[in-house]
């Protein structure tokens, strides 16, 4: 069967690694977790019985965006659950309903952040008892439940607000970090500061309800080292209830070391403590500044400041002035004790004091700032933010960090994309890179580092078609022309891997007017193109408009007058006119005999402007007839 289970896997790492952002699974070369989606797909293989035994995963990004939120879990139950390798590359990822992981064993889960609101149960699993099935839920930022695995290096940030409303509920295990571990699991170096608050709607008195801020319960031969909690636990239910600020509860050989407690402690009933609320051998731990109240006053009731019931302390320690059960403080000087010894809060602030009583080792696992509580050491929180770049750009590069004892160093997976001179980014060429910002361990911080992937992109070139001019009934120009403008890294016009066409819509038969010349399908490496269009110029042709020379006598009205045309081309005629021109002139009949001007004008056509010359009207004098008229006298006299 597992040979069968191993070739199973095996096939749908074949047939699903495509849906991730890259990487083939191993150590060296890990699966990409880069968005919701890649998120989305794991979870669907896992939930459909892929669990990726061996194979490494490493998150790339925050994913805390409003469309980033994940909302399905990487494993739902006992037969569905995750064996790989999950590295959160100290990045965050925000919830919204359920945890990251439901139900994992035999796997790791390191460097990851969570943030965000938890409303549901992470994994279930039924049981059939007397012919029912009762049902037992795991909820945690992390995991639901947790089996044969390590939990390092992880946080939680997310509110864990879980309503529940079914019958036969048989139990439900809620952690900040995971709700259930069991088979010698270990949460190492982890913190919640998420408050959880639970309401089962349940008459059931049998109902088992555990809850911690780091783990709800703890079956056998688990430890949980180095962690704390600062978020508050609450319950209304009327259920059972185990609750403790690091644990809730501990069923056999469940370590709980140099771990410590602020959060406030609340329910109705049953057991509860500032670190577990029963069973447990828990060494060096302290609780501060909490609230511890149990309304319920049983006799079978456990409450104390470091555990409620059957465990073993060793080491342990309570801040009097803040620590309270039921609203009152409670004095005590046995550190071995589940009420812990009585230590004040500038104790727990010292480091010297907390390595040498609590034995904690502030060289490689906490630190301390002044007037307050330890913390864990993790790498610096370096934020690296790029603006959109472009071939030729010089970037300063400004990441910030929250450690500032040493420098922070950039980096390029590429030098020939994009060159970094000391935090100066120099974008030598279009492309995908990225770009490191790292810095060395120091006091407080483990080294880190923080990527960005980069995408190098193409400098706009704004090419522009140059204008022209011809006149109607002239050739075309033979090659339109273009200008260049956005050249950088002293390129020119030589870096083009093709030249841009210029084209324009006008032909040979195109009337005067405005034609659009338009330049088009550039190419380059480095330069995206931005296209700007200007206007071929076909202007009017000159047309000599010519009154042909008349004549009349005087006397006489003027003739019609007739018009000649000079420099058509096209074959255009008068035909291709839109108004013909007048003709006039200034002589009427009675205009004396001479020569007098013709002209024309108010012709109008599309193609032509007119060039109006002026005709003659001659005038020539009238005949005139002159008759003697006859007469008689008498002979001899006078005439």
């Amino acid at each position: 069967m597992k040979k069968i289970v191993t070739t199973i896997a095996g096939l749908f790492i074949a047939i699903n690694s495509f849906a991730y952002s890259g990487g083939n699974g191993t150590e060296e070369n890990p699966y990409l977790i880069s968005s919701k989606a890649d998120m989305a797909q794991l979870a669907s293989n896992v939930n459909g019985g892929q669990t990726y035994a061996g194979n490494y995963f490493l998150l790339t990004c925050d994913l805390t965006g409003a469309s980033d939120t994940i909302t399905t879990t990487v494993g739902n139950s006992d037969s569905h659950y995750f064996s790989g390798i999950f590295d959160g590359g100290e990045h965050e990822i925000a919830v919204n309903r359920t945890g990251v992981f439901g139900s994992i064993q035999n796997a790791t889960i390191k460097n990851l952040g969570v943030s965000g609101r938890i409303i549901t149960r992470s994994s279930a699993h039924s049981q059939s008892i007397n012919q029912f099935y009762y049902y037992q839920f795991y909820t945690g930022g992390i995991c639901g439940e947790a089996l044969s695995s390590t939990i390092n290096n992880c946080y939680n940030k997310a509110v864990i607000d879980v309503t529940e409303e079914i019958s036969f509920l048989l139990s439900s295990a809620v952690g900040g970090i995971c709700g259930y571990v069991d088979l010698s699991s270990n949460i190492t170096n982890c913190y919640n500061t998420g408050n959880i608050s639970l309401l089962y709607s349940l008459n059931s008195s049998s109902f088992l309800l555990y809850s911690g801020g780091i783990c709800g319960y703890v079956y056998s031969n688990d430890n949980i080292t180095n962690c704390y909690n600062t978020g508050n636990i609450s319950s209304s239910s009327n259920q059972r209830m185990y609750f403790g600020g690091i644990c809730g509860y501990v069923y056999s050989n469940g370590n709980i070391t140099n771990c410590y407690n602020t959060g406030n402690i609340s329910t109705p009933y049953y057991h509860s403590s500032g670190i577990c609320g029963q069973g447990g051998i828990i060494r060096n731990c302290f609780v501060a500044e909490c609230q511890i109240s149990n309304k319920n006053d049983a006799p079978q009731a456990r409450i104390g400041r470091i555990g409620g019931a059957d465990g073993t302390y060793t080491n342990c320690y309570a801040e009097v002035l803040s620590t309270f059960i039921n609203g009152d403080p409670t004095n005590n000087q046995d550190e071995n004790s589940k009420n812990g010894k009585d230590v004040s809060q500038s104790e727990l602030q010292d480091q010297t004091w907390l390595t040498s009583t609590l034995l904690w080792n502030f060289d490689d696992r906490w630190k301390i700032n002044a007037d307050e509580y330890p913390q864990l050491i993790g790498p610096a929180v370096i934020n690296l933010i790029l603006p959109e770049i472009f071939y030729g750009d010089q970037i300063p590069l400004d990441a910030t960090s929250d450690n500032n004892a040493v420098p922070i160093v950039y980096t390029s997976s590429d030098n020939d994309i994009a060159e970094i001179s000391g935090s100066l980014l120099i974008a030598k060429k279009a492309g995908r890179v990225t770009i490191t910002a790292s810095q060395e361990a120091s006091a407080g911080f483990f080294a880190g580092k923080e990527t960005v992937d980069l995408t190098i992109r193409k400098k706009e070139l704004t090419v522009t078609a140059n204008p022209a001019t011809i006149i109607y009934g002239d050739d075309l120009p033979a090659t339109y022309t273009c200008l260049y403008d956005g050249f950088v890294s002293n390129d020119n016009e030589d870096v083009l891997t093709l030249f841009p066409a210029v084209s324009c819509n006008a032909t040979p038969q195109s009337n005067a007017g405005k034609y659009v010349i338009t330049p088009s399908g550039a190419e380059a490496v480095n330069y995206s193109f931005k296209y700007v269009t200007d206007t071929l110029i076909i202007n009017k042709r000159d047309l000599r408009v010519i009154p042909k020379d008349a004549s009349r006598l005087y006397g006489y009205d003027n003739p019609a007058f007739e018009l000649t045309y000079e420099g058509f081309v096209n074959g255009n005629t008068v035909a291709d006119i839109t108004i013909v021109p007048t003709t006039s002139t200034t002589a009427v009949p009675a205009s004396n005999a001479g020569e007098y001007p013709i002209t024309c004008s108010e012709g109008s056509a599309v193609n032509y402007n007119f060039d109006y010359r002026t005709g003659k009207l001659t005038v020539n004098k009238a005949p005139l007839t002159v008759s003697v008229n006859s007469a008689n006298r008498y002979y001899g006299a006078t005439n």
